[in-house]
This record gives C-alpha cells, sequence and structure tokens, in this order.
C-alpha cells in the first residue's frame, strides 16, 4: 500500500505528512534485531530438541542392552553334584547283609578308573568383564544340524548349553564402501558380546581350532563394570567353582559417551579428541533366581553335619 504525501498550505507555512528517512532506518534497524532475536531463539531451542532427542535415545539403547544382559544372566546355570552318600550307604548294608547270609567272602568290584576332570559350567566374572554358561534351547531354526557336503557326515548339532562373555573392547573391521570421503578402516571400541557353544569353545581351548569372535554389541558403550552379591556383602570378584554356587545378585554398571558423531568428527579435525566430557551412567542390579547365598550354603552344610 503506497503513502502520499499530503502538503497543506496554512497562511506561508507548509506541513508535510510522511515518514523521515532516519525514522525508516530506524524502524528497518529494530526489524532486524527482532529477526535476529526470534532466529537465535529457533536455533536455540531446535539445539535443545537435537540434545533431548540424543539423550533419550542414548537412554533407550543402554536400557536395551541392560535388558539383553539381565535375559543372559537369568539364565546362568550352575554345576552342583549329586550327592550319592546315601546309596553308597545303602548298598554297603546290602552287601554286608549277602556277605552274612552267605557266610562267605564277598568279591570286591573293581575301582573305577580314573576319569578326567573337566571345568564345570558356571560363572566366572571380574570388575570389567564377567564369562558365565546359560541353559537355553536353540530356536526351531537353530535344531536343523550342519551336514557336510562332501562327507555326508554331520558337523555340529546345536547344544543348549552356551557360554556368553561381555567386555569392552576394540573390534578391527574393514570399510567395504569405495567411497573416499568416508573414513578408512580401523579399530571400533565399545561393548563386545561373544555368544558361542560350550563344547566348541573347550575344543577350541585345547587347541582344535579358532572359534568365532566379539562381535559389537553397543559401539556408544565406553565403559562396563561389574559388581557381586553373596548375600551379605559385594565383592569385585566372582568364581563359581571356588564359590560353588552363582552370586545372588550381580550390579551393572554402563559407561555411555554423550558425544554424538558430529561432535566426535569435530573434534577429530581440530585435534581435541581427548577434550574432557563426562560419561553418563546407566545402573541395574540382575537377581540369579538358581542362586544360592553363601549363608543358606553353611546354615545347610551345618545341619546335615548335625544330622549326622
Amino acid at each position: 500500500m503506497r503513502r502520499y504525501r499530503k502538503i497543506r498550505t496554512v497562511g506561508v507555512k507548509r506541513v508535510v505528512f510522511g515518514f523521515t528517512l532516519v525514522e525508516v532506518m530506524l524502524s528497518l534497524a529494530l526489524c532486524v534485531v527482532i529477526m535476529g532475536l526470534l532466529a537465535a531463539a529457533s536455533q536455540m531451542y531446535l539445539m535443545n530438541i537435537q540434545v533431548e532427542r540424543d539423550e533419550l535415545t542414548r537412554s533407550r539403547a543402554a536400557r536395551a542392552v541392560l535388558q539383553v544382559m539381565a535375559f543372559d544372566l537369568r539364565a546362568a546355570v550352575q554345576f552342583k553334584p549329586v550327592d550319592e552318600s546315601a546309596l553308597d550307604e545303602s548298598i554297603a548294608a546290602v552287601e554286608e547283609a549277602m556277605a552274612a547270609l552267605g557266610g562267605g567272602e564277598t568279591q570286591t568290584a573293581p575301582e573305577p578308573e580314573e576319569q578326567q576332570v573337566v571345568e564345570q559350567p558356571g560363572l566366572a566374572g571380574g570388575p570389567n568383564s564377567i564369562s558365565f554358561d546359560i541353559s537355553r534351547l536353540p530356536r526351531r531354526d537353530q535344531f536343523a544340524p550342519v551336514v557336510d557336503g562332501k562327507t555326508g557326515r554331520v558337523v555340529s548339532i546345536p547344544s543348549e548349553i552356551l557360554n556368553i562373555q561381555y567386555m569392552v573392547g576394540t573390534v578391527q573391521e574393514d570399510n567395504p564402501s569405495s567411497n573416499r570421503n568416508q573414513a578408512e578402516s580401523g579399530p571400533r571400541i565399545g561393548l563386545l558380546r561373544m555368544e558361542f557353544d560350550r563344547a566348541a569353545k573347550r575344543f577350541a581351548d585345547q587347541g582344535g581350532g579358532p572359534v568365532s569372535g566379539f562381535e559389537m554389541m553397543a559401539e556408544e558403550v565406553k565403559g562396563l563394570a561389574f559388581r557381586y552379591f553373596d548375600g551379605a556383602q559385594w565383592s569385585q570378584q566372582w568364581d563359581s567353582n571356588e564359590m560353588r554356587t552363582l552370586p545372588v545378585a550381580i550390579e551393572i554398571i554402563l559407561q555411555v559417551d554423550p558425544r554424538t558423531a558430529e561432535v566426535m568428527q569435530q573434534q577429530a579435525r581440530t585435534g581435541d579428541i581427548d577434550a574432557a566430557f563426562a560419561m553418563q551412567e546407566y545402573r541395574t542390579v540382575v537377581h540369579l533366581p538358581v542362586a544360592e547365598s553363601l549363608a543358606a550354603m553353611q546354615a545347610r552344610e551345618e545341619l546335615k553335619n548335625y544330622v549326622e
């Protein structure tokens, strides 16, 4: 809408209605300032939304990782030998009765050959890594045996006893892309998980061949810590072969890097990749249903000795 200047003559003087150049310049400068403030406010609002979105993504990823680890730990198994003392006493009593009735010498049974002692299923963990055996039925698609095409023999059949390990480490992966703009292949650090057949692992440990390596589970996780509860106190290490039982509960602490990929790339370009920042921690406590506390074990053994 155009604005016309109206000139009205009053006597000798002329009165001009309209805006001067100074007023127009001031109004334009004020509009520029207001638009700049609105743009800055909008940018700050969008940055806050992105930060909250990244925080929500990290928390969901950490929660999912903790749920998987808790699901695995609840399936942990511990070998417990069968108490055959009562059966041995019954056999000895029957042999004595038969010897008394027969009146002759009884033939002593040959001593069984010494069997090789193997490592029993259980849990062994430290402050930053853990290894345990679980009992889990294979999926339906895993029941199909692997058959060698040349000989026709069965190579492997899935087992329900698996060994699982968790730790934070590095893996070397090759970049399949040929784009020169992308980063070259190199080690990546994060939460590693390994799952394999326990018999295959024992065979590999005895020199039978390599097993599959660790798989990257969460690259955002840069720290991992465990604590083990025996029913009375917490400890940093646990060995079920020595303790003769699983821990009652296990505390898991994940340390997640809050930096995004863009921030890490910017720090790498500026050479400030080791800048100080605070890790975000996520914690959970997993209860093992098949575990027995040390106090309960001692009480049961004392009661057994008292009865005997």
